[in-house]
């Protein structure tokens, strides 16, 4: 399974999306892929100023790792 997420965000002179694609292979280890779009609008489209960026991301989620059980030995 995966969970693909998509936000939109305005600031006052960029119009920003980021689309993040978790792919679920694991307890552990998620792999995720991401794109971050970065445009101008109104009066700052003059400076013609674009971004975009992809990546691979690891994200690791940490375990717990449980020994004997000491209430028993009370």
């Amino acid at each position: 399974g995966s969970v693909v997420s998509a936000v939109f965000d305005n600031d006052w002179w960029f119009h920003h999306l980021l689309v993040d694609i978790n792919i679920d292979i694991g307890e552990r280890i998620i792999p995720t892929v991401y794109a971050h779009f970065k445009f101008p609008f109104g009066w700052g489209r003059r400076n013609g100023w674009h971004a975009f960026e992809t990546g691979v991301r690891l994200k690791c989620i940490p375990g717990r790792r449980r020994g004997p059980d000491r209430s028993a030995a009370m």
